[in-house]
């Protein structure tokens, strides 16, 4: 199955901050780029690398109230070749507005530069930031605005003396107030300052300029002189340590500081260090590249600072020059010239005015007499001292603090935040860049300069995107979205870039970037073999640690699973694994091998190392070789290989299946190979047949994305592609790219979009997951994997009661819904007995089908064999289709079973029920008996790809595009259709007419399946309904028919829905969401995306339901213009749904009759007889209230009731709604006494209620008061609580119909003696002893079959004995028989285990144990006879009769006299034989010779070689010769010895006789005596000649009376002697 379809949506690159820029092949902000198309959009290499980059020029204290707001800024325009941004202030291409602006900047900086500053002297330090966020080029811009002030000012050892304080992290005077007192030679000294590149300690510097350049030793004048201290701050950054405190400290010191940020400068920071006002001492301008303009701004602050600053707007007529202005001297005029730039002299503002000028004041200034000079206003409360960051505006007598434009006032009503217009709301479909005041939508921005990117990382915690490239470009982005609307959640909310930050650092191309996400931190190296760690530090990253190794180039970086270690690889070899706090853990060199990649596993003990030449290296995670790695999928590769990424998915979003593969590695040549762990002999190997450049798993490891380039059939030319497959290698979906070449793929972390980084652009596409989700009944039921568990969480979540109630369910594969249930298809779980799991083909079954309720309890279940790839399933049957066959299970389901019932459901295959078609068959209809599974395997040329099915019609799309049309339920094949593309989703109309059709390129075509009748216009065209041949949309992801309307359908299209009506498509909606249902006009979708961000807690604001327009349309007309006139309407645009909207608004005025009339029309023939119930009413408060409880207003209804003093009316609405909480609540709040039949049946009803979720607990609570005894044991039952069930067993009456379902519920459990008083009590005594028999309690199961004289147990005993000798289980027989007093047949099967380990030379000592057990049970079997007799005789017979009847008895129904007869003489004979040895070896000769004499008598049950080899060792080692010949010649003598053995015989005894005589040999002595044979004693092995001796009571064996006393037990029997 695949696991997810793919739709890209539109394409979006971004930029670097400020930069705001459209490129001309991609068109307008409106259109988008599919790049699921066949042709892939080109991209013009003649791209203008036009930048537009707005600045806010200066931000300093001038409110310009009357002036043309864009005056506040001006457009830079940077041409392609463009050295630097200065140089395109000529540029043709700024606004009318900006160029102005610029020429009155530009005369005015002349007018500055021209002539020296006319201001009192004072001391002036500049403290400048030289960090390494300030490029070289931006601290020459720096350098040449220092410059520019020296410039302006009259510099002396009497007039202004300034010095200069460099500072990084380090601080470095560069040269005091006393050291240059001529600007030549303090320019140059200016030239020579080179920045010190480190951090940005700012309070180190304004404490050294504090204590060492403002001091009488350094040149600063001392305080008597009146001469004042300036201080001016530049700086990019953000301080990294304290400035607020040192700040405070320098200004007290009357240190007047002025700070100036640049680009990334924080604005709080400067207003700590500033003097006050800010507004007159914090400045701001967008780059060092206009830092410059700041000259202006200083020139007219410092300059002024005896005159009283401040601002009028005063005109002023007079002529300022000879030439007047208004005309030149020689009378060729003034025309086209700037007035004020030629030259003026007005202390604040110069105005021009036709061919003049005119001096202006600011506000809160008037002008003086000599019309160019400013003075304070004394009715201005703001020179009076403000705490406005921006402007200070007067307000009568009082001051307000306004903001500049493009900025907003905060909270606090003084300080102001640059105004974001994208959060301010926005209609923009993809991203929204801030633009100033406003916003631009965008589908593409360009990364300036046209810097090629090298690689992008996508932080799947946070968001953030990084991306490097040449020149040192390293950018952090983030894309969030923002909205207020409920239903714009997800992709179809707008994205805004929240952030683009540029991060200095690194000088050469930044080749690799990697994230650490659990601790926040950014690791980036480039082709210098610099390595920088970033840290995030109040929304911004900065530097944290830098390393350098110098001796080569950093390949790959990767971090580990928990974030703590890093592992360091560069190309000579070196690899350093180092700790998340910089600190080095462990280097190795591995000298010969290039590296390239490095890789961790998942938990964090191997090691990955890719090698320049294509291997892979395993090592432990301290640096040791373990093994070189087998690389499967480059069998029959030629040519140079090289690795393009290793990607081990570290399981943190849970897997798709146990086992399931997670490492890919993968090859430039296309090659893949994904593997389950390290040494997988059997990788999946797959062959893209693409030029691959980056790889990575999506978040929870479902899919791989492969990036890299193909090269088109018939052309030169290759293009970008990505291609996305599952972690078996089933191929999804390729994806083309525009651009020239792709290096970098990233994943978001939701797995919704995919960053990649083609060219000089981030490109970005919208992924549509193929969620393994379903509706039914109102509940939607969706699975997703948890990290801690294997299984599958399948959440069944009810939508009305916003109840969720989940199951687990292993390898699931699919879920598909249709009516009130829903199909789970999974692969069969391996521990499931094999007959519940078996076809009748006998094979075990692969997979399995289990159809569940809205609640997931499962109903019924099927096995089946082939691979259900495709389900679909109506209102009877399921459909489930492999590539080669489909197969066709009709289901039935209970209307209510119990759990116990559920539990115990019997899968039978009935004919009929299922059957199985192969897909190149042709099928007539006919009854093909059972499923022949065999013919399911047969291959195809064509596969299946997708199927669908209604009630009457099945569908089945092939991979070529061909559409086969079947009946049902009789599968008969009608018709095959040919498309043109292969078909990935089917959808039949709700007639069965009409086919839509998504192919897996995301274009949706319909096929008409019926020849539809000519319209009704009387031309025989169908012109309303169009040409559904015709009819194609692309770029469509899901689609739902309307379930009563064949010509009504829904679709998503992108991130849009729209509604189709006879093929006419409504406006569209904006969402992101899955079509749940369609039906009455009304769609219910839901947003699956935002579910699955936590789907422990699905919230039912993910649920939205749409009207379609004419619904809109019909209830807007019915409000305004009233029933009467929107009945005409509804008659035009007829529905049911409309029409019952016409007479829910009757009902409402109760208007009976168009109510009537309405329910007519849309056949509502329960609403016609409400209409003629409400008829009948008298009481018009009855009719309100009858009207409210159709309207589902149930409150409003039952306080109608209850005020009528209708309880009854009230307790019957709340039955007909199943609401038994509030029938029981009214029923105990009557006044009266209530019904206890009622009472009992709503404390039932809330039983049911807990009882059909599962929460038996307080099922039980309510059953025992509703006294339902049935249910209650069910609750019991599940509950586990059998102490509550036998109490409630025991309070049954006999007989009663729960206790033969309470004996089996104690059966299943194995509570045997509860089970057998419950099936008595019910007079059900074969069911007890079956119970007995099933939980082998035979003796119990004896006796109750001989109390109730039952002839059954034998055939029961025999069975199971079969049942278990069948297993060979053979000792455990022999207990079954042993408890069930079977002795006999007990005995039976213990000689034959004891002959069996005889046969195989087991140790004699367990032989004899096993013949004592075995006469142990005949003698248990001869007890049993003589006691049978006993009580037949009853005491009329003698004992002598009695014992001669039971004899008779044994020998008639014993089939083996021996055993009978026999019993001890096995164990007689291993006894001796032991005894024999015994005695040899402790020493008693005689007594050995005797025993193993004796054993000659058993050759029938010791093997006769080993008896006479004990006799010949005894009667050598008793010096007998005589008997010892004797044994040596039987020895010889045997037949079983084969040759070899018998020589050895005769050699051992040529070599015994040949020293010792064997003459006189006696035969061996006989054990009889005079009597006859003697008895032999069991303790010595000797004849036992007195007349006196001790005799066994069990095995009747005999011993001497001296020899036993020793003895607590019998030596043979062990039975005690006592």
């Amino acid at each position: 199955m695949t696991s997810l379809t793919w739709r890209l949506l539109c394409f979006i690159c971004l930029l670097a901050p400020g930069t705001v820029g459209t490129s001309t092949q991609f068109g307008s902000r409106s259109r988008q780029i599919h790049s699921i198309r066949p042709s892939i959009p080109r991209v013009s290499s003649q791209v203008s690398p036009r930048v537009h980059q707005r600045f806010e020029e200066i931000k300093s204290i001038e409110p310009r109230f009357e002036e043309d707001p864009t005056a506040e800024s001006f457009l830079e325009v940077q041409q392609p070749g463009a050295q630097s941004a200065r140089g395109s202030q000529q540029q043709q291409g700024a606004r009318a507005g900006a160029n102005s602006y610029l020429q009155e900047r530009q005369g005015a900086d002349n007018g500055a530069t021209s002539s020296n500053c006319k201001n009192r002297p004072i001391d002036l330090v500049f403290i400048i930031d030289s960090s390494r966020s300030v490029r070289p080029s931006e601290f020459e811009k720096a350098k040449e605005f220092l410059q520019h002030m020296v410039e302006s000012m009259a510099i002396g050892s009497d007039a202004t003396r300034v010095g200069l304080v460099n500072y990084a992290s380090t601080v470095k005077i560069e040269f005091l107030l006393k050291t240059y007192f001529s600007k030549p030679a303090m320019k140059q000294a200016l030239a020579q300052v080179e920045p010190l590149a480190s951090g940005t300690m700012t309070g180190l510097a304004i404490k050294t300029a504090m204590e060492k350049a403002f001091t009488v030793e350094a040149g600063a004048r001392t305080g008597s002189t009146n001469i004042a201290k300036v201080a001016i701050i530049v700086t990019d950054g953000r301080p990294q340590d304290k400035v607020e405190e040192i700040s405070a400290a320098a200004r007290a010191s009357g240190i007047e500081i002025y700070a100036v940020g640049v680009d990334r400068a924080d604005m709080m920071s400067l207003r700590l260090m500033a003097s006050q006002p800010h507004d007159d001492h914090v400045f701001y301008v967008e780059t060092y590249g206009v830092i410059e303009k700041l000259t202006f701004k200083f020139r007219e602050t410092l300059c002024g600072k005896d005159d009283n600053d401040g601002s009028a707007d005063i005109p002023v007529d007079d002529l300022i020059d000879d030439y007047g202005l208004g005309g030149r001297k020689d009378g060729k005029g003034n025309k086209g010239l700037d007035a004020c730039a030629q030259g003026n002299n007005c202390q604040h503002l110069c105005v021009n005015n036709g061919n003049s000028y005119n001096c202006k004041c600011r506000e809160g200034y008037v002008l003086n007499l000599d019309k160019k000079t400013c003075a304070r206003s004394s009715s201005d409360a703001c020179p009076q001292g403000h705490n406005c960051q921006h402007i200070c505006a007067k307000n009568g007598n009082s001051n307000i603090c306004k903001c500049r434009v493009g900025y907003i006032l905060n909270m606090d009503q003084k300080t102001c935040s640059r105004s974001d217009a994208c959060a301010q709301g926005h209609d923009c479909q993809q991203i929204c860049i801030n633009n100033g005041s406003s916003y631009n939508c965008k589908c593409e921005i360009a990364i300036p300069n046209n810097i090629h990117l090298k690689c992008v990382s996508w932080n799947k915690d946070q968001g953030f995107i990084a991306c490097g490239g040449d020149d040192g470009l390293l950018r952090v982005l983030k894309l969030e979205s923002q909205t207020d609307d409920a239903k714009l959640k997800g992709l179809a909310a707008p994205s805004n870039l929240s952030m683009n930050q540029t991060l200095d650092g690194h000088s050469g191309a930044v080749q690799v970037v990697t994230w650490n996400e659990q601790y926040e931190k950014l690791t980036t190296s480039d082709q210098n073999g610099l390595i920088i760690v970033w840290m995030l530090y109040k929304g911004a990253w900065y530097e944290e640690m830098i390393n350098n190794r110098n001796k080569s180039v950093v390949r790959s970086m990767s971090w580990n699973a928990d974030g703590q270690k890093i592992c360091i690889v560069y190309e000579d070899g070196a690899v350093i694994v180092g700790s998340v706090d910089g600190n080095r853990i462990w280097g190795k060199e591995l000298k010969g091998n290039q590296l390239a990649h490095v890789a961790w596993s998942p938990d964090s003990k191997i090691l990955l190392f890719g090698m320049a030449n294509g291997e892979v290296h395993i090592y432990d995670n301290q640096g040791n070789f373990i093994v070189k790695m087998t690389i499967s999928c480059l069998s029959n590769a030629t040519g140079a290989i090289s690795i393009a990424g290793i990607h081990w998915y570290s399981g943190t979003g849970g897997y798709v299946e146990p086992d399931c593969p997670c490492l890919a590695i993968c090859f430039d040549n296309g090659r893949c190979q994904i593997m389950r762990y390290e040494n997988d002999e059997n990788p999946v190997c797959i062959d893209t047949l693409m030029n691959v450049v980056s790889i990575q798993w999506n978040h929870c490891g479902s899919v791989l994305a492969v990036a890299g380039s193909l090269r088109a059939a018939n052309q030169d030319k290759e293009f970008n592609i990505v291609q996305f497959y599952t972690p078996f290698g089933e191929h999804l979906r390729t994806l083309k790219v525009p651009g020239k070449q792709m290096t970098g793929v990233g994943w978001e972390g939701g797995g919704l979009r995919i960053g990649l980084a083609v060219d000089s652009y981030i490109y970005f596409a919208n992924i549509r997951p193929d969620y393994k989700w379903g509706y039914c009944c109102s509940t939607v039921v969706y699975a997703y994997t948890k990290p801690e568990r294997q299984e599958y969480c399948v959440v069944f979540w009810d939508t009305k009661n916003n109840e969720k109630f989940v199951k687990y369910v292993k390898s699931l594969m699919s879920i598909t819904t249709s009516g009130d249930f829903c199909i789970l298809a999974s692969k069969a779980d391996d521990t499931q007995p094999q007959e519940d799991a078996e076809l009748e083909s006998g094979s075990h079954a692969r997979y399995v089908l289990i159809l569940c309720n809205s609640i997931g309890t499962p109903l019924d279940s099927k096995y089946i064999d082939i691979d259900p790839l495709f389900v679909t399933m109506t209102k009877t049957h399921v459909i489930a289709a492999s590539k080669e066959a489909f197969y066709l299970w009709q289901y039935r389901v209970a209307k209510k079973l119990t759990a116990l019932e559920i539990n115990q459901v019997i899968r039978t295959k009935k004919e009929g029920r299922e059957r199985v078609y192969h897909i190149d068959s042709n099928p007539s209809g006919a009854n093909e008996g059972s499923p022949d599974f065999a013919k399911a395997f047969t291959a195809t040329r064509d596969p299946i790809c997708s199927i669908t099915a209604t009630d009457k019609t099945l569908i089945v799309g092939r991979e070529s595009g061909t559409i086969h049309r079947y009946s049902l339920p009789n599968v008969v094949l009608l018709h095959k259709y040919t498309l043109n593309n292969r078909a990935y989703y089917l959808s039949l109309n709700c007639n069965s007419s009409r086919l839509a059709i998504i192919d897996i390129a995301g274009v949706l075509t319909l096929l008409d399946l019926d020849v539809r009748a000519s319209g009704d216009d009387g031309t025989g065209n169908q012109a309303s309904a169009g040409d559904p041949s015709k009819f194609e949309r692309k770029d469509v992801w899901d689609m739902k028919w309307a379930k009563d309307n064949p010509d009504l359908f829904a679709m998503m299209e992108k991130t849009r829905m729209y509604v189709f009506r006879n093929l006419d498509p409504e406006e569209p909606i904006q969402t992101s969401g899955y079509i749940c249902n369609f039906e009455d006009l009304e769609i219910k979708s839901v947003l699956l995306d935002e579910i699955m961000k936590d789907p422990e807690r699905p919230n039912k604001d993910n649920l939205i339901n749409f009207e379609i327009r004419s619904l809109r349309d019909s209830r807007a007309l019915i409000e305004k213009v009233g029933i009467e006139d929107a009945s005409q309407f509804i008659e035009d645009n007829p529905h049911p749904r409309v029409w019952r909207l016409l007479a829910e608004a009757a009902l409402q005025k109760l208007d009976l009759k168009t109510a009537e009339q309405a329910f007519v029309r849309c056949k509502d023939f329960q609403g016609i007889e409400f209409v003629k119930r409400l008829g009948n009413l008298q009481s018009e408060p009855m009719k309100q209230a009858e009207v409210a409880a159709y309207f589902s207003r149930f409150e409003e209804a039952e306080r109608m009731y209850l005020d009528m003093d209708r309880r009854d009316l009230a307790i019957s609405l709340r039955m007909k709604l199943g609401d038994w909480f509030r029938v029981l609540q009214l029923l105990k709040s009557g006044s009266g006494d209530c019904d206890d039949a009622l009472l009992e049946q709503a404390y039932n009803a809330i039983g049911d209620y807990f009882a059909d979720r599962q929460k038996w607990v307080n099922a039980v609570q309510y059953y025992l008061q509703g006294r339902n005894q049935e249910r209650l044991a069910e609750c019991y039952y599940m509950l586990e609580d059998y102490q509550g069930l036998e109490k409630l067993s025991t309070l049954l009456p006999e007989n009663h119909k729960l206790l033969p379902e309470t004996g089996q519920m104690f059966a299943t459990v194995g509570m045997c003696e509860q089970a057998v008083k419950a099936y008595l009590k019910c007079s059900q005594p074969k069911a007890a002893v079956d119970t007995c028999v099933h939980l082998n309690q035979w003796n119990e199961a004896v006796e109750l079959a001989r109390t109730h004289n039952m002839k059954e147990i034998k055939s029961l005993l025999s069975k199971y004995a079969s049942h278990l000798l069948e297993k060979s289980k053979t000792l455990e027989v022999v207990e079954l028989y042993r408890k069930a007093h079977y002795f006999l047949d007990a005995a039976k099967l213990m000689f034959k285990i004891a002959d069996e380990e005889a046969k195989k030379g087991t140790r004699p000592l367990r032989v004899k144990k096993l013949y004592v057990l075995a006469a142990h049970l005949v003698e248990s079997y001869h007890e049993q006879v003589k006691t049978s007799q006993q009580s037949k005789a009853k005491g009329k017979k003698s004992e002598a009769t009695t014992a001669l009847a039971g004899l008779l008895e044994e020998d008639a129904s014993s089939s083996d006299n021996r055993i009978v007869d026999n019993a001890w003489r096995g164990a007689e004979a291993y006894h001796f034989f032991l005894l024999a040895q015994r005695q040899l070896y402790d020493g008693y000769l005689p007594n050995a010779m005797t025993t193993a004499l004796h054993l000659r008598e058993y050759e029938d049950i010791i093997p006769a070689v080993e008896i006479y080899s004990l006799l010949a060792i005894c009667c050598t080692a008793n010096r007998s010769f005589g008997q010892c010949s004797q044994a040596f010649i039987k020895l010889e003598s045997l037949e079983s010895l084969g040759p070899a053995q018998r020589q050895q015989y005769e050699d051992l005894a040529l070599e015994i006789f040949t020293k010792h005589n064997s003459s006189g040999a006696e035969l061996f002595p006989s054990s009889e005596g005079a009597d006859g044979k003697l008895p032999t004693c069991i303790v010595t092995g000797l004849p036992i000649q007195e007349y006196q001796f001790w005799m066994c009571s069990v095995c009747k064996h005999c011993a001497q009376g001296q020899e036993i006393t020793k003895y607590n037990c019998c030596p043979l029997c062990h039975s005690a002697t006592a």
